[in-house]
This record gives structure tokens, C-alpha cells and sequence, in this order.
């Protein structure tokens, strides 16, 4: 954009280069009076100029306006301010050339003397400078108009309170249009200035619920990338907050209405932004230390991958059901002080045992041996730990979805239920001193007992 600088500068040199020429020119005709013709070549040529810039003036003003109203109506109409604010100068000036060039139509005397070239060669200066600048406007309003990545640039440049709500109509207008890099842009300058300014709980509750609006219009619209990108820009969000511990407070506030969405994404089987989710959740999870963890929070996480994985899985979705159960695992992983290893297990081995169930309906072999090698994972991490509660249900539900998986002609499924018991009994073996003689004999009569179980099943 041309500053107050270099407009004074070119003006300044404009008007010497055409005093110096209307010097000349005086000194060309001699004696007080331009020749009689003069006056009416002089009329003539100010009403054609003021006619002519009037004319341009009109057309560009109506191109203009019908430009803005275009850009108005697809993206929004609060942006209509910001698109008029740089011509304001241009009207300005195109005004006040065409006033200049009536004065000195209205005053020119019958007798012209030469001291009126001067003016002359003025008016001349002004409609010069003026179809110039109007050339550079048109330039760029094309610009602008043929990129609304610039109409961005200038909203953001603008930061006043009604910048978010323009920059949310920008993302609903680049949705629609399906201008996917137009949305990613509009999308990390969403509340860009808002989040290193938030006081509370409420006003970062606010910020997350504008982002799952906008999400919530591409799952309408089933579309997959948009929506993840949501969930991107939410972990980058809480990745700003000032520390750990307002992370976990935040996300403990925000995790139900974050969880409900993602939930939405996953009955719309759009699995890479329930994905996205998981890893997400995972990621700002990882964050917070494990001395500022408790019981609640753990509950809340386990509480919101269970329902993803058990939706996931429902919706055949095999990648986002695996990737939930893989962070259900790491969950467990977490040492919490108030929260008991015995609570964390029983809780996960349930969750596990559900969603395994739905992955059998389904048939996602995939899901249910990577569900199937966690259950080993935990019974084996509590048979060493002591907790013989713990890995005698891990057992028991191993031997469950085997049963299932039979029934369901899953046989590649039950030879993996099969192989885990041997697993197990070499385990125990390995460890037997460990473990006490006991407990050894216990765990491996309940091995016995299941791997019978599933034995006559087969049969």
C-alpha cells in the first residue's frame, strides 16, 4: 500500500515538473493574453477531463461495490467495512479533481492571462496522479478478490471485537466453497489473539465451543480432513496454556463437550477425525506429569476413549477402535497415587471386554488381537505385580471373547487366545519364585480352567 510519504512526494514532483513546463510555455507566447482560442480549447479540455474522470470514477465505484457485495454474500458481511476502508483516499482524491476542474471551468475569465497555466497544468497534475492511483487500486482489488487469502490478511490486520465472528464466517464460506487451504488458513487465525489472553476456565470453555461449531458444520458436510483439523488446532490451543496444571484443569472442564463431538465424528464414520481425537487427547494427556494426575481426571479420559472405542467399533471403524485401545493402555501405564493399580486394571479390562464383543459383531480380526494382546499384557503386568484379583479377570475375559470369536468363525482370533495361555504359563513358570508357590498354583489352575473352557468350545 502507497504510504502518506511517497503520495506527498509524487505530487510535489509532478507539480515542478509542470510549473517548469507551463514557465516555458509562457514564455513561448509573448505579450499578457494566450491567444483568443485559447479559452475555448481550455474549456474544452477541463470538461472532458472532469467528464472523463467522473465516468471512470462511476464505473470503478460500481465494479467495486458489486465485487464486495459478491464477497460479502460468499464469505461474510460484516467484511464489507474492510474492503472499503482503502478507497476512501482514491474517492477522495478522484472528488476533489473533478471540484478543482469545475472552480476553473466556472472561473476561467474571457481573457485568459498566463498566469492561468499554472492552475491549468494543476488540474492536469491531479487527474494524472489520480488515474494512476485508481490503475494501482484496480491492480489490487483484483488481487484481493481473486485471492481471499488477502481478504484474511486484512481481517486479521483489523483486530477490533468483531474479528472473530468475521474470521468464523470466512470458515463457513471456505467450507462451503470447499477452499480447503483457504479453511486451514481461516482456521489457525480463528481466537489466534484470544488464547494468550485467557483469564478463566470460561472464556477458554468459550473459545472450544466457537472450534466444535465450525466442526460440527463439516461433519454435516461428511468432510473427513476439515473435521480433523479441528481437533489439531484444539491440541495446539491447550499447548499455549501457561502450565501443566492449567492444562489438566481445562481439559477436565472442556473433555465432556470435546468427547460428545468426537463421538458425533465416529457415529459419522469419519475415522481419521475421530484418530485425530484420540491422539489428541493422548498427546495433551502426556503432557500433564503424573504427580498432578488423579483419579478423576484418569476416569474422565478412560470414561471418553471407552465410548470412542465402543462407537468406533460399531462403526467398523478398525483404525480409530485399534488406536483407542492402544491409548486405553497407556492410560493404565500412568502410576496415579490416589487411584489404585487394581481400579485402573479392573476398569480398562472391562472396557476392553466390551468393545472386543462389538469388534467380534463386526468381524474386525485386527481390533480384536491387538484387544486380545492387552489383556495379555495386563494379566501378565499383574501376575508380577501380586495382583492376582486383576489377572485372574484378565483371564477370564481373554477366554470370553476366544468363546466369541468361535461362535463367530473367527478362528485365526482363537488361535491367538490359544498361544496367549501358553504365553501365560510360561510366564508364570519363568517366575514361579517370584510369584510363591501359592499364587503360581492359582493362577495356573485358573489358566487351566479357561484354556479347558475354550477347549470344549472348539471341539
Amino acid at each position: 500500500m502507497r504510504s502518506e510519504t511517497n503520495t506527498f512526494y509524487c505530487l510535489f514532483f509532478l507539480f515542478i515538473i509542470f510549473f517548469l513546463v507551463s514557465a516555458l510555455l509562457s514564455n513561448i507566447f509573448p505579450g499578457d493574453i494566450i491567444p483568443s482560442t485559447s479559452k475555448e480549447l481550455i474549456l474544452y479540455f477541463l470538461s472532458a477531463l472532469a467528464q472523463s474522470q467522473a465516468a471512470i470514477f462511476a464505473i470503478v465505484v460500481g465494479l467495486n461495490s458489486i465485487a464486495i457485495q459478491l464477497i460479502s454474500t460468499t464469505y461474510s458481511s460484516k467484511i464489507t467495512d474492510i474492503l472499503s476502508d482503502d478507497s476512501k483516499y482514491l474517492w477522495g482524491l478522484f472528488g476533489l479533481s473533478i471540484f478543482y476542474d469545475l472552480i476553473l471551468i466556472l472561473t476561467i475569465p474571457d481573457e485568459v492571462p498566463k498566469v492561468y497555466y499554472l492552475p491549468i497544468f494543476t488540474a492536469l497534475i491531479l487527474a494524472i496522479f489520480a488515474y494512476h492511483e485508481i490503475v494501482s487500486y484496480i491492480f489490487k482489488r483484483m488481487n484481493i478478490f481473486l485471492d481471499p487469502s488477502q481478504i484474511m490478511k486484512k481481517i486479521t490486520e483489523k483486530k477490533d471485537e468483531d474479528t472473530n465472528l468475521r474470521i468464523f464466517d470466512f470458515i463457513i464460506g471456505s467450507i462451503n466453497r470447499h477452499d480447503f487451504k483457504l479453511y486451514k488458513e481461516s482456521l489457525s487465525n480463528f481466537h489466534q489473539n484470544d488464547i494468550l489472553k485467557i483469564n478463566n476456565d470460561k472464556e477458554f470453555i468459550e473459545i472450544i465451543s466457537d472450534f466444535i461449531r465450525i466442526g460440527e458444520v463439516t461433519v454435516l458436510l461428511k468432510n473427513d480432513t476439515s473435521t480433523a483439523l479441528i481437533f489439531d488446532r484444539i491440541c495446539k490451543i491447550f499447548y499455549k496454556l501457561p502450565d501443566k496444571e492449567t492444562i489438566m484443569v481445562y481439559l477436565s472442564n472442556t473433555l465432556d463437550e470435546i468427547s460428545d463431538f468426537a463421538e458425533c465424528c465416529a457415529r459419522n464414520k469419519l475415522e481419521n477425525s475421530t484418530q485425530s481425537y484420540i491422539r489428541t487427547l493422548k498427546n495433551i494427556f502426556d503432557v500433564i506429569p503424573e504427580d498432578l494426575l488423579n483419579s478423576i481426571i484418569i476416569q474422565e479420559i478412560l470414561t471418553s476413549l471407552y465410548n470412542i472405542g465402543r462407537i468406533s467399533a460399531d462403526s467398523k471403524l478398525e483404525g480409530a477402535t485399534i488406536e483407542a485401545v492402544n491409548t486405553i493402555n497407556s492410560v493404565a501405564n500412568k502410576k496415579i497415587d490416589d487411584f489404585t493399580s487394581v481400579q485402573i486394571y479392573t476398569a480398562i479390562i472391562e472396557q476392553l471386554y466390551v468393545i472386543g464383543t462389538i469388534s467380534i459383531e463386526n468381524k474386525l480380526t485386527t481390533s480384536i488381537k491387538k484387544i486380545q494382546d492387552v489383556l495379555l499384557q495386563i494379566a501378565s503386568i499383574n501376575i508380577l505385580s501380586g495382583d492376582t484379583l486383576n489377572a485372574t479377570f484378565a483371564i477370564e475375559m481373554m477366554s470370553q471373547i476366544s468363546v466369541r470369536c468361535d461362535q463367530a468363525n473367527l478362528k485365526i482370533c482363537v488361535s491367538k487366545g490359544i498361544n496367549s495361555y501358553e504365553n501365560l504359563k510360561d510366564l508364570i513358570s519363568n517366575h514361579r519364585k517370584n510369584i510363591g508357590e501359592l499364587e503360581y498354583k492359582k493362577i495356573n489352575h485358573k489358566i487351566n480352567e479357561e484354556q479347558n473352557k475354550l477347549f470344549q468350545y472348539t471341539l
